[in-house]
């Protein structure tokens, strides 16, 4: 699979086994049919680059962070952005989904932020940490 000018930072898998994404460091996502290894489409937004990557339990939506300290939220069939989620102060580092869905987010900020995804804003902000942020 060929795509990315840059380093590939992040993977996820689309719950229906079919499609892939990946971010890099070139600040794009990529969706992949993993059957036959061909670029679907180019996701591009990030003003820097991508480092991580998540997909929604249901497929529709996939989040990206990035170090330009924002995430964004991509309808994945449409291949275009909906939200950008602005909250962090440094680099995204790390996202995943709760067990209820909802989206947490690690940053070099040294905060963990609890995404109300109804109103792209921060819910709840842990504090804290006295260095960054690297894995939810």
């Amino acid at each position: 699979m060929l795509g990315h000018a840059g380093q590939v930072q992040a993977v996820a898998f689309c719950p229906d086994g079919r499609r892939g994404l990946s971010a890099a460091t070139d600040g794009t996502l990529i969706l992949w049919d993993l059957a036959t290894g061909a670029a679907l489409t180019t996701l591009i937004g990030h003003a820097a680059p991508v480092t991580s990557l998540v997909i929604d339990p249901d497929g529709e939506m996939a989040f990206s962070g990035s170090v330009d300290g924002t995430i964004r939220c991509w309808h994945i069939d449409e291949g275009r952005s909906t939200h950008i989620l602005k909250g962090h102060s440094g680099p995204v580092r790390s996202l995943q989904f709760t067990t209820q869905g909802a989206l947490l987010s690690a940053s070099d900020d040294q905060t963990l932020l609890l995404w109300n995804l109804s109103t792209h804003q921060p819910s709840y902000t842990w504090t804290g940490h006295t260095d960054r942020v690297v894995a939810v």
